[in-house]
């Protein structure tokens, strides 16, 4: 199931289709072949049992999912067997064996969705209760017996959009045992660090961590919560797959599993307001040990998004979820991506025909392995009925089946060169923690930060003069990350020791180092650093160090007078060091953009949170000054409206370059390549363009345009 296991193999696309006993089977024939003929070769199933044709509330029986794989077999279809992830009374817990004390606990959802009543997590058993571990186990081995020996069957989603938050007393005991591995079972040392008088583990009570006195004394009971609170989501997905692996252990000739297991992030939640309503590290979730593929699923206009207005965040979406599978070394998938409005009353929330196909070509240009679309056909029932879908209430097919017929249809013509190419290495990498996420969240107090923001605004400068932008985590640093020519850390007020080191070190190899206001003024415990901001290693990197602090403000750089937002350092220039004030304050003339050399590289710094001055208006001396940071000549530096996105792949047999180019704009845009080529492109369209390497494809080679997709 793996594409990159051949480099001409076919790409997977599809939808999720969920099997209701209100269909006929001649409706569910119909639907199948519909989607055959659309171009699809791989659809999701759900659910893996059939409750209406059980005779007991507890009975898993599987005769309709059998036939409806038997039918996929018959068109040549494959299928994933979505597990878990949506009703669980339909998957491992049937409500007869549900007791109240297996129900998850969280007080806190309310203030964690902004104040409203409301559940935080989409299900309700406690997936930390011993009996609902039992019950989960049964579940996924009973559900892999029944079905692994079927031919279509071609993967398990063992957790779709994976989340979990409860402050139960099986999780609260977790918690103690994640204290004591963190603190070596030494309570003297939690003592000391959170500010508090424990005799034993045992007493320590999450209850308390946010009350007043608490942390004004210490953010660590606060921080370790949180960030536990990811942990057990990894653990509990750990757990999920290795049950599910040891219950269909075959394997290929090459080791590869031959049915992989698949979980979904909750995607772009360091993209999130909140953190804390999902608790999901994807780049820790990634990592699990038997999960093979990590997948997200995006929803761009959705629950408050309108994504296609900013295109550009669209690809930042798309693109954390990817980080943490490559990070992991996983392949990505796109498990869900929407089709249309989200339920019966939830205007603005519509997705066009054309608006659909970006959004498509977008998370494939992201670097999505596999395509699966939410949903074949709108809810038939709940809250979201008559929501989704590419088909109308009827199961015909709308217009947006039409248009994804047409994309699948270019798909399969450039096919090869599709799944030949990935993602070129980046030219510029944003930096993300999840733990120090934590901690600028916590110094907030609960209220919206800006971190979120200032994220979005750096790669929006970036993705905007058309490099190659992606994201990376702090805590998943690697030698090949020393590559990279440019990194941005947006708000990052902790870092650890270790992470200040590599940064030092990255930027003495050669590398370009871009931070902002505060930066490392914590550690990752929440400790002040006593010299100030950023830090002893980082001061002689950036060669400056914090003085004060002050108010936001303005400042001119190019002539251009620009916000200095939320807050402003007041710096002094390190002698040592050489460092060269670029722009100052304006009322008060402190330095606020500041560049130095350090090693054979540099280390640029500005005094305020300037990505979330970025996201409201990019600058043009300032994108100047970005694109200068890269050889006049790059070949991926071009000149485009910032509706119009780009993304470079390439064969990394033959180095022959595939490039993206998307036009979310309702007018024609051009684009102005680095060799003087000039491409035009219609409103809401997707062209692509391959390059062979070397000579670069001629601007008059038409023929090495593909049709331009709309």
């Amino acid at each position: 199931m793996n594409p990159s296991s051949s480099s001409h193999a076919a790409y997977p696309f599809g939808a999720v289709y969920l099997l209701e006993p209100e269909y006929t089977w001649t409706g569910i024939e119909r639907d199948m072949r519909l989607m055959r003929d659309h171009g699809f070769n791989t659809l999701t199933l759900w659910p893996a049992a059939n409750s209406w044709l059980a005779t007991r509330p507890d009975e898993y029986v599987f005769d309709d999912t059998l036939r409806y794989l038997d039918l996929a077999r018959s068109l040549g279809l494959r299928v994933i067997v979505q597990l878990i992830g949506q009703n669980q009374s339909q998957e491992f817990a049937p409500d007869c064996l549900m007791r109240p004390d297996m129900v998850l606990s969280d007080p806190g959802a309310g203030a964690a969705s902004g104040g409203l009543k409301g559940w935080n997590n989409c299900f309700w058993a406690n997936l930390n209760h011993p009996d609902v571990d039992i019950l989960v186990k049964r579940y996924l081995e009973t559900c892999v017996a029944a079905l692994r020996h079927h031919p279509a069957v071609c993967g398990w989603d063992i957790f779709n959009e994976a989340h979990f938050r409860s402050d139960d007393p099986w999780t609260v005991a977790r918690y103690r045992d994640w204290l004591r591995q963190r603190y070596d079972n030494k309570i003297e040392t939690l003592n000391r660090r959170w500010f508090r008088r424990y005799r034993d583990f045992s007493e320590v009570n999450p209850a308390d961590r946010d009350a007043p006195y608490s942390v004004w004394s210490s953010m660590l009971p606060v921080i370790d919560y949180e960030h536990f609170r990811s942990q057990t989501l990894t653990d509990i997905c750990a757990r999920w797959a290795a049950w599910t692996r040891a219950a269909d252990p075959d394997r290929q000739a090459d080791g590869s599993p031959v049915r992989p297991v698949i979980i979904d992030g909750t995607s772009g939640q360091l993209l999130e307001q909140s953190l804390s309503g999902r608790n999901n590290d994807e780049f820790s979730t990634a990592r699990v040990p038997d999960c093979d593929i990590f997948g997200g699923t995006f929803y761009p206009k959705s629950w408050g998004r309108d994504l296609g207005d900013r295109p550009w965040e669209l690809m930042h979406y798309y693109g954390m979820s990817r980080a943490a599978a490559v990070a992991a070394g996983k392949p990505y998938y796109v498990n869900e991506l929407q089709t249309h409005t989200q339920a019966v009353l939830t205007p603005g929330s519509e997705m066009s025909p054309s608006l659909l196909a970006l959004c498509i070509w977008a998370a494939i240009a992201a670097g999505a392995e596999a395509m699966q679309l939410w949903r074949w056909r709108p809810f038939l029932r709940g809250y979201q009925a008559s929501g989704r879908g590419l088909t109308r209430l009827d199961g015909t097919p709308g217009p947006r089946a039409a248009a994804v017929a047409a994309l699948v249809r270019t798909l399969r013509e450039n096919e090869a060169a599709i799944t030949a190419s990935r993602p070129v290495p980046a030219d510029v990498k944003i930096l993300v923690g999840y733990r120090a996420r934590v901690v600028h969240d916590v110094c907030l107090k609960g209220t919206s930060g800006h971190q979120s923001g200032s994220l979005r605004g750096w790669h929006s400068a970036f993705t905007a003069l058309g490099f190659a932008v992606e994201n990376a985590s702090l805590e998943c640093l690697s030698e090949a990350d020393l590559a990279t020519p440019v990194m941005v850390l947006p708000a990052a007020i902790a870092l650890t020791d270790d992470q200040a080191a590599w940064l030092a070190r990255y930027v003495a190899a050669g590398g370009t180092l871009i931070a902002e206001a505060r930066l490392a003024i914590l550690d990752d415990n929440g400790v002040v650093r006593s010299e100030g901001s950023p830090g002893r290693v980082l001061s002689e990197v950036f060669g400056v160090i914090e003085r004060d602090v002050g108010p936001a403000g303005e400042f001119t750089w190019g002539g251009h007078r620009l916000p200095a937002p939320f807050l402003t350092q007041q710096f002094e220039l390190l002698p040592s060091a050489g460092a060269r004030i670029l722009a100052r304050e304006a009322a008060t003339g402190w330095p606020m953009v500041i560049e130095n050399r350090h090693g054979q590289g540099r280390a640029v710094y500005f005094a305020s949170v300037q990505g979330t001055a970025w996201r409201e208006n990019l600058c043009a001396y300032a994108q100047q000054f970005f694109a200068g940071l890269f050889p006049a000549d790059h070949p991926h530096r071009v000149e485009k409206p910032e509706h119009v996105l780009i993304r470079w792949h390439e064969n990394r047999e033959t180095g022959d370059k595939l490039v993206y180019t998307m036009n979310f704009g309702t007018t024609e845009a051009e684009v102005r390549f680095p060799t003087g080529e000039i491409l035009r492109i219609p409103a809401r369209s997707t062209r692509l363009m391959t390059r062979k390497a070397p000579p670069p494809v001629s601007p008059r080679d038409e023929a090495a345009c593909s049709p331009v997709f709309t």
